[in-house]
């Protein structure tokens, strides 16, 4: 099999950590380094590329979770000021826009939905598993994230660049349990707007992940297990509506390719040939150092950046080509022809506008 890249209409403003998802025949994507901007384009239509939507109401953030259900788009979470507050949080807000088909988007505006978040789904991933039930796997822990980004923001680390240090180091040095990241998967229920624990995740807790649906299948390709560290697992999660949820370990890219470290924040998409991943991001000898306990995994490491494009298919994973550029933190969708990549980081930390189909061809 090989890999075919066809350019897709430029996002209209260069974007990292946002988000992204699909309703029909229309992509929708932003935040994150947009901003407030969001924009959909109509797969359709591409010549008419990206068009506005409303102005999203509420604070900046990155790495928030967007949802598609059937009429809507659904955001919770991610990273940013709250009202009020003066360093970046986890947030818990959550808001919803019409996107039918017969919607007028300039007459459509955001809602705030009626219940918080239970708790920080920053860097969490989700989907929905049946109409109207979203599950929500990961997200970082808010009291801890928010104590330790507030008493780093009251060190002037020019000032006292020591203690800056060893703040930093303080936190870092946390073994992955320490961090005590999102351990249950969590229920939202878009018409009543309440949220459940549906299950206990048998497996570490992550975050970054890349989440792809297939049917009742949902699967959770490796993301960090704690900064700087990713995990090398594939898991899928089995939603039946009348049995309980079945969960297991598919073969990873490690098992092919042993000198793979993992990846976060890789794009990914559901083909008919297979799974795709993409891209990503990861710290060559993390890995050892975690077998060696030196949770400070990634300290004087420079972070990779990964151009590698990964097919899942028999069972088994292979390399079959490359992005054009080595990038992570951009978002991806499924379509009906193949995985929509739009964005990213590269390697100097700048966001692309670029966005592009990716196909399986055999």
């Amino acid at each position: 099999m090989t890999l075919s890249i066809t350019a897709y209409p430029d996002f209209p403003i260069a974007i990292k950590n946002g988000v992204a998802a699909r309703v029909g025949q229309r992509v929708f994507a932003g935040l994150g380094s947009a901003g407030t901007q969001l924009f959909y384009l109509d797969l359709e239509t591409l010549h008419q590329g990206w068009q506005p939507l409303p102005t999203f109401p509420a604070s900046e953030r990155n790495d928030a979770v967007m949802v598609a259900t059937e009429h809507r788009i659904w955001v919770f979470s991610g990273a940013g000021l709250a009202e009020n507050s003066f360093t970046t949080q986890v947030l818990t807000d959550g808001y919803y826009l019409e996107v039918g088909a017969s919607v007028a988007f300039e007459e459509s505006q955001w809602l705030r939905a009626s219940s918080d978040t239970p708790i920080g789904l920053l860097g969490a991933n989700a989907c929905e598993i049946s109409p109207d039930k979203i599950a929500f796997f990961g997200g970082y822990n808010k009291p801890l994230f928010d104590d330790f980004v507030r008493r780093l923001s009251l060190i002037d680390s020019q000032e006292d660049p020591v203690k800056h240090q060893e703040t930093l180091v303080e936190y870092m040095s946390m073994a992955p349990e320490d961090y005590q990241w999102n351990q249950d998967v969590w229920l939202f229920d878009c018409q009543t707007q309440t949220w459940q624990v549906l299950m206990k995740n048998p497996y570490p807790a992550n975050c970054g992940a890349s989440l792809i649906h297939d049917g009742h299948k949902v699967v959770l390709i490796e993301g960090e297990v704690k900064p700087g560290l990713r995990s090398t697992q594939v898991k899928q999660f089995t939603f039946h509506p009348r049995h309980p949820v079945v969960s297991h370990l598919l073969p990873c890219i490690q098992q092919s390719f042993p000198k793979h470290e993992g990846v976060a924040g890789a794009f990914s998409g559901l083909t008919i040939s297979g799974y795709l991943v993409a891209g990503g991001a990861y710290f060559i000898g993390s890995q050892q150092r975690a077998k060696e306990k030196q949770w400070y995994t990634h300290q004087g490491l420079t972070k990779t950046y990964c151009d590698d494009v990964w097919l899942f298919s028999a069972r088994q994973w292979q390399r079959i080509g490359r992005l054009p550029r080595a990038c992570a933190y951009g978002m991806s969708v499924s379509t009906d022809l193949g995985m929509l990549v739009i964005g990213g980081e590269d390697g100097k930390g700048h966001a692309s506008t670029q966005c592009a189909l990716l196909q399986v061809v055999k």
